[in-house]
């Protein structure tokens, strides 16, 4: 049984389409493929090297910084222990309240949280009620924030009984920024 032409042509084509074929799937799209993860791979670790040299810089700049300042005013001493930290927070807030007309009522701390913009530094939360005329509140308020480690006032409630001469109710919570002894957390 002889062929046509023809058909052997059209075999011939097919077959080198089926060969084309079969070799873009078994070898063309696999080093596609992998050429793909090798940029992926090298934009990844050139990033990582980046990164790794602002670090170093960064790092370089505050040793050479910290060494100025201790030239300037002697070595660094390791922070408090946070008892003496909020300790000296809650004193200059009892002090800030006395000096504003606020009478306090109360005041709790809660618990320790690890800062998460920086790990060496720990947030502790201290909620506060008192009693005080309006006005006063607000320059209470404003006294706070210029208390080195008080980071934000939140949750501010104020309310109001007239029974009382005016005065409001004032409940808030102060969020305290204190360093740990230990870097990485708390100890």
């Amino acid at each position: 049984m002889a062929i046509a032409e023809r058909d052997r042509r059209a075999l011939v084509l097919g077959g080198a389409a089926l060969a084309a074929l079969a070799m873009y799937l078994l070898a063309v799209e696999p080093l596609i493929a992998r050429y793909d993860t090798l940029v992926d791979d090298h934009e990844r670790l050139a990033g990582q090297v980046a990164r790794t040299m602002r670090e170093n810089d960064k790092l370089a700049f505050y040793r050479t910084r910290v060494a100025e300042w201790e030239s300037n005013v002697g070595p660094l001493s390791p922070p408090q222990p946070y008892s003496e930290q909020i300790t000296d927070v809650g004193d200059q807030i009892t002090t800030a309240a006395q000096q504003n007309g606020i009478e306090l009522k109360s005041t709790r701390s809660q618990a320790v949280q690890v800062w998460p913009q920086d790990p060496t530094l720990q947030l502790a939360p201290v909620l506060l009620e008192a009693d005080a005329d309006f006005e006063p509140v607000f320059k209470f308020i404003d006294a706070l924030y210029r208390i080195d480690g008080v980071l934000s006032v939140e949750n501010l409630d104020l309310t109001g009984d007239p029974k009382k001469g005016g005065k409001v109710h004032v409940r808030l919570t102060i969020s305290v920024l204190v360093k740990s002894r230990q870097t990485g957390g708390l100890r």
